[in-house]
């Protein structure tokens, strides 16, 4: 079995219902779409990376989870909700008061697939995942798009491994999150007064 075997974009909408699209590294120009009258945006897309997937296609948002290097540029899908008090008005409406802001939800989706034995299971991968996933607390995360919203721990809530029938020498997973942060508590001097 050849690595060229694989087609990433075709495992992720296989195993996850999500079509990856690829795009082009040159500059693009604003285009309507004249079926639906939609604009898309001009601008520079992002540099080449020097890191690849393990089909030597370029990763342009690597992840580190913990010490893990996640391979295959896995789909992050990041989310947050506010929690908001209503109160109803007497004369009709709703005042709505915004108490706080929740932690961001953070869904990471990807395949493993070991590109230095591409026929075999990846034990290692599947190993050093289950490893950071089973860390006490939250793990130290690395990712560009993630630190756009100030995010650097993520306290995993759940891994899964959906299957893939007919093939052992890839494993799909999932994990969910939620944004974390370290707080430093100082504690003050604890007085008893026995009487």
């Amino acid at each position: 079995m050849a690595l060229s075997r694989f087609n990433i974009q075709s495992l992720y909408l296989q195993v996850f219902k999500i079509r990856p699209v690829k795009y082009s590294l040159q500059a693009y120009e604003p285009k309507v779409n004249s079926g639906n009258n939609t604009l898309a945006l001009s601008g520079e897309m992002p540099a080449q990376s020097a890191l690849e997937s393990v089909l030597g296609t370029p990763i342009h948002l690597p992840m580190k989870l913990g010490d893990f290097d996640l391979p295959n540029e896995p789909i992050v899908t990041i989310s947050m909700s506010k929690k908001i008090v209503e109160t109803e008005m007497d004369g009709g409406g709703v005042f709505k008061e915004e108490y706080s802001l929740g932690d961001y939800d953070v869904s990471i989706k990807g395949i493993l697939i070991d590109e230095n034995n591409p026929e075999q299971l990846p034990e290692r991968m599947i190993r050093q995942l289950r490893k950071v996933a089973e860390t006490p607390g939250s793990v130290l995360v690395s990712n560009t798009l993630l630190s756009y919203f100030n995010i650097d721990r993520l306290a995993i809530y759940n891994i899964s491994y959906p299957p893939y029938e007919g093939s052992l020498e890839m494993v799909p997973y999932e994990i969910t999150a939620k944004s974390d942060k370290e707080f430093d508590l100082e504690l003050k001097e604890l007085r008893l007064i026995v009487t």
